[in-house]
């Protein structure tokens, strides 16, 4: 995975930990937008699916890509197309969370 695909992730997952379904959906398609736009996309797709090698990212490691980088190209300007979603029920505590082995939310938090 790209460095910025894992910064991208990191993200997501933080965001999600304090915010409902529907904007969790909502951010994840307009981050999305953007990260298949970006030349990691290119690259990664290239290097495994044409040029079958290892890929070369830009920046090549997470040091070099700071969270205020981040947020000035993927996570503040809002993406060209929304998505419209049936439900406009935001659920922030889950209806079958009683349901759920261990909840991952007690599984994350300790590693971020």
């Amino acid at each position: 995975m790209s460095p910025l695909g894992l910064r991208a992730a990191l993200h997501q997952l933080r965001f999600g930990r304090d915010h409902g379904i529907a904007d969790c959906f909502r951010n994840e398609f307009d981050l999305t937008q953007k990260l298949l736009a970006a030349p990691d996309f290119t690259e990664g797709a290239t290097a495994l699916l044409v040029d079958r090698r290892p890929p070369i990212w830009s920046p090549s490691s997470l040091a070099g890509l700071s969270e205020d980088t981040m947020r000035e190209r993927f996570y503040m300007p809002q993406a060209p197309l929304q998505i419209a979603l049936l439900n406009t029920v935001n659920f922030v505590a889950y209806p079958n969370q009683r349901e759920q082995a261990s909840g991952v939310e007690g599984n994350l938090r300790g590693h971020m």
